[in-house]
């Protein structure tokens, strides 16, 4: 679960998460869903095997912008 703090309609707020593992096996996809999905966009819709499986991982950023008051999931 990602948390933003409150955020001004049609403005952003941005979080970075690493995703480091070992031994994947297979891509990993990327997506946001959920009511307010469409307040939610990712840097990326997939990470390689290859990326996550280093030292340093993978970022993705998660961008929310709301465009309507209120909580959002």
């Amino acid at each position: 679960t990602l948390t933003f703090t409150a955020t001004n309609v049609s403005t952003s707020k941005v979080k970075t998460l690493n995703i480091k593992t070992t031994d994947l096996i297979g891509n990993l996809s990327v997506a946001v869903t959920g009511t307010n999905a469409a307040m939610f966009t990712t840097s990326v819709t997939s990470v390689t095997k290859e990326t996550t499986n280093t030292m340093t991982g993978a970022n993705i950023t998660v961008t929310y912008q709301p465009t309507t008051i209120g909580q959002h999931t």
